[in-house]
């Protein structure tokens, strides 16, 4: 076995738990924003016809609910710079990466 092999079969060891793990995480993060997604045209409904009705005025735990889901966005904005920047992290390891196996190519 060349030093090529042996070095292909260590980063493979390496990574593939990693690939798989970030896989598993990924698709299970698409489900919730598939299921969210749709939780959150569902509250847009409600909310529009709490809004055409005035019911938030009268309301007060209604209205203290309104404000609880304008936090939830908020946190919801928060998740969405986090997950940006981790795709931007796993760019830069993807490019380095291939530099690494540029380098390498026989």
């Amino acid at each position: 076995m060349c030093i090529r092999d042996s070095m292909q079969n260590e980063l493979r060891n390496i990574f593939d738990p990693i690939v798989q793990t970030c896989t598993v995480d990924v698709n299970r993060v698409i489900e919730g924003q598939v299921k969210l997604g749709e939780v959150l045209n569902q509250i847009l409904k409600d909310m529009e016809l709490i809004k055409q009705n005035n019911f938030a005025d009268k309301d007060k735990e209604l209205a203290d609910y309104i404000e609880k889901v304008n936090l939830c966005k908020r946190r919801l904005a928060n998740v969405y710079m986090k997950i940006e920047k981790i795709q931007g992290r796993v760019e830069k390891i993807e490019k380095r990466f291939v530099k690494v196996q540029a380098q390498y190519k026989v």
